[in-house]
């Protein structure tokens, strides 16, 4: 009898690595980052908000290369929440003070855009999961409705800027 060529592997391991390749997606939370382990609707939205900037940018927008490496790039671009803006955000079993960081504007990170997509990447990439749109109220949207082209039009793009990016 042959022997298989298929190396099988123990199960831990293949399902640590799936895990693991799992876990590490740029679409995660900040409350996922910092190890919160209950679900809510804000976790998806979060998620829409970043395949969204990810569809308009056409690359990963806040590619981290892990947990704290991606907390440290939203709070750049969102700003770091203080306790007053994201109360439970001590409470959660991952957490680590940042440095104080004002955020930037979405239009210099994803220059371009209609002022109804950066309306609602910013109200569904809200740091407090509590603060964030949900799905009924995204479909509400204007910028679902508007007749504003998803981007400015071509003589209005700041290419300038899209050369930086």
């Amino acid at each position: 009898m042959k022997s298989s060529p298929i190396k099988w592997l123990p199960c831990e391991y293949v399902f640590s690595n799936i895990l693991y390749l799992t876990s590490h997606s740029p679409y995660r939370a900040p409350e996922l980052l910092y190890g919160a382990r209950e679900y809510s609707v804000g976790i998806d939205m979060w998620s829409n908000g970043c395949i969204m900037a990810e569809l308009m940018k056409k690359i990963i927008f806040l590619p981290g290369m892990d947990d704290l490496d991606q907390l440290a790039k939203i709070f750049y671009t969102f700003g770091t929440p203080t306790e007053a803006e994201w109360p439970k955000m001590r409470s959660l079993n991952k957490y680590k003070k940042f440095l104080k960081h004002p955020g930037v504007e979405l239009q210099r990170e994803l220059p371009g855009f209609s002022t109804a997509a950066y309306e609602i990447m910013g109200l569904m990439m809200k740091i407090n999961p509590n603060d964030r749109m949900n799905a009924a109220s995204a479909l509400q949207h204007p910028w679902f409705n508007s007749n504003e082209y998803p981007i400015l039009p071509l003589e209005e793009l700041p290419f300038d800027e899209l050369k930086k990016n």
